[in-house]
């Protein structure tokens, strides 16, 4: 949000700095739960989507609202999906395979799985120490999620069109600020 607010000088220093990366793959940007203006004008900035959920009732409401919005503006053709905080394998699935049916049922939008990742209790543990779980404890079930999760997604790039340059992600960025 304070992203948003900055003034036009305020935003080109954020697009310089930007520029100072010589060797960017991937741009990753979390913007949170639900629906804003920002988040929609991120949402449209990417390449790619990937809406992480969780089985519980209000996460998925929360994921269907913005599948609804991004099939009824025709923003985005594929979106990814992770369950995140799973108490099984099972439960990831059957939340997924829940979320994909009232998709495709309702707004004719199929959703993509990339995989779930497992409740853990060392990533509560790790939040309270201020550590990522995935350097803190690199083989918890969460930690090997996270892992298959990114391998799959790193092989599937090379099929993916590339942002050419650092100067043409800054370009876009500021599209979405201004």
């Amino acid at each position: 949000m304070e992203m948003a607010m900055l003034d036009l000088a305020r935003q080109e220093a954020v697009v310089r700095q930007f520029m100072t990366f010589d060797d960017v793959d991937m741009i990753l940007i979390d913007t949170g739960a639900g629906i804003s203006r920002n988040s929609l004008s991120f949402i449209t900035f990417s390449q790619e989507l990937i809406l992480v959920t969780t089985p519980e009732p209000t996460a998925l409401t929360d994921a269907y609202s913005v599948i609804k919005i991004l099939a009824q503006y025709k923003l985005k053709k594929h979106i990814k999906v992770i369950v995140n905080r799973c108490p099984d394998i099972a439960a990831g699935d059957s939340t997924f395979e829940k979320l994909n049916y009232t998709s495709e049922t309702f707004l004719g939008q199929s959703l993509e799985r990339m995989g779930n990742i497992l409740n853990d209790t060392r990533v509560v543990q790790s939040v309270m120490n201020q550590v990522p779980f995935i350097v803190r404890h690199p083989g918890c079930m969460a930690s090997k999620c996270i892992d298959r999760i990114a391998d799959e997604f790193m092989g599937q790039r090379s099929h993916i069109g590339r942002i050419s340059s650092i100067r043409q992600v800054c370009s876009r960025l500021l599209k979405v600020f201004g």
